[in-house]
């Protein structure tokens, strides 16, 4: 598995657009074939009390992201919510 930031424990792939998200270790947005040496692969052990599934766009307990994993799903410990996300979903009507 390669090491980019779509597979790192540490990105939070944005709600609406998922190529890209934001790195919590160096607080910026990051696209989602991105590198860097603080990589950690995503773990599922239950320390978060919610998870982000991608491919279904819904918040899972841990339960739930063991099975969504074992189905081929993309899960991570959360998603990014742009705070100007608001603006543009009211701009497209």
């Amino acid at each position: 598995m390669r090491r980019t930031c779509a597979t790192c424990m540490h990105w939070r792939p944005h709600i609406l657009y998922p190529y890209i998200g934001f790195c919590n270790i160096h607080s910026t947005l990051t696209f989602d074939d991105h590198h860097c040496d603080k990589y950690e692969p995503i773990k599922i052990n239950g320390r978060a009390q919610l998870y982000w599934c991608q491919t279904c766009r819904t918040r899972l307990s841990p339960e739930e992201a063991k099975a969504h994993i074992a189905r081929g799903d993309r899960v991570y410990i959360g998603g990014y919510i742009d705070p100007d996300v608001r603006e543009e979903i009211y701009d497209s009507f």
